[in-house]
């Protein structure tokens, strides 16, 4: 671990949290099943055509966002997001992440493309990470964990931990849930 990560580290966390573990381009991230409704591989998962006036067009849709389209699960509408493209990496593709993530007293459905999900397991954030570290979505990305934790065999690596309850901004929620409430008129998203 480099000096920056081991010298402002804060309290190392208590307890071990249930947590997904996957991959995004070259980054491992975990983020707690709290938020998590469902693991998908990406062959299970279909993206329906939206239109009419739910529909986002390519140029009004948002950094990281499926313009045009929705996941529909067993009759559950989910507004689509790529991890990949939220970061400013390359678009994922591989996988999902079903979440149900809190706005306003509610919860969003949101479905978050990731390349692959390597496992379910309890991790503990070890260590914090500068904000300047990452510039997008800083405060989603709060923390690492060393890999050798969860993945046998991982020498000097760290996992980074996401928090999906705060990944998307306000105005990202507020248009997944227009996308869901023009959709289905008098459901709550």
């Amino acid at each position: 671990m480099s000096a920056a990560l081991t010298t402002q580290a804060r309290a190392p966390a208590v307890k071990l949290e249930p947590s997904v573990v996957f991959r995004c381009q070259n980054f491992v991230f975990a983020t707690f099943v709290r938020w998590v409704e469902r693991l998908l591989l990406h062959d299970e998962v279909s993206l329906v055509e939206v239109r009419g006036k739910g529909a986002r067009s390519k140029e009004l849709a948002l950094e990281g966002q499926t313009a045009g389209k929705l996941v529909r699960i067993g009759g559950q509408d989910y507004c689509p997001w790529n991890l990949g493209t939220m970061l400013g990496l390359e678009p994922t593709s591989g996988a999902w992440i079903l979440l149900r993530v809190p706005h306003h007293g509610t919860e969003v459905r949101l479905a978050l493309e990731i390349d692959a999900c390597l496992l379910v397991k309890p991790v503990v954030e070890v260590n914090w990470l500068p904000p300047e570290l990452f510039r997008a979505r800083t405060h989603a990305i709060t923390g690492a964990f060393p890999l050798g934790q969860v993945l046998p065999g991982a020498v000097e690596a760290i996992g980074l931990t996401l928090d999906a309850g705060v990944l998307w901004t306000a105005e990202e929620l507020e248009s997944s849930v227009a996308l869901l409430g023009r959709l289905h008129p008098g459901l709550s998203p």
